[in-house]
């Protein structure tokens, strides 16, 4: 379940999670949260402009691990709302090793922050 903020909230906490901001719209966003959750770094880039985002740095943070091994579960921690629709979301998102699973384990190895607004 998420939890509604203001625009200017949902900045500051996305900065005070140390939050990867991806800039955009709603469409570029959902976009790049899509190519995510598949480990798609091409799409990812494709997805989000780079000038003014933290996109650079959450592909290198994402390229640390081998991305055959990990599985990603997104999950939507805030959003907020202005008179046309949505103006901001963030995500967490969560890495896991993928062997792990096999052993009825989840070994969670990174939470990372997303966001736009």
């Amino acid at each position: 379940m998420s939890v509604k903020l203001s625009k200017k909230d949902l900045g500051n906490t996305g900065i005070a999670q140390d939050g990867y901001y991806l800039g955009g719209n709603v469409y570029n966003y959902e976009n790049a949260i899509f190519y995510l959750e598949k480990l798609d770094i091409e799409g990812i880039k494709k997805s989000i402009h780079t000038t003014g985002t933290d996109i650079e740095y959450l592909i290198k943070r994402l390229e640390k691990y081998d991305l055959s091994q990990v599985r990603i579960l997104t999950m939507q921690v805030f959003y907020s709302v202005g008179k046309y629709g949505n103006n901001g979301q963030m995500h967490k998102i969560n890495i896991y090793d993928k062997n792990a699973e096999k052993y009825g384990k989840y070994n969670m190895l990174d939470t990372i922050y997303v966001y736009y607004c």
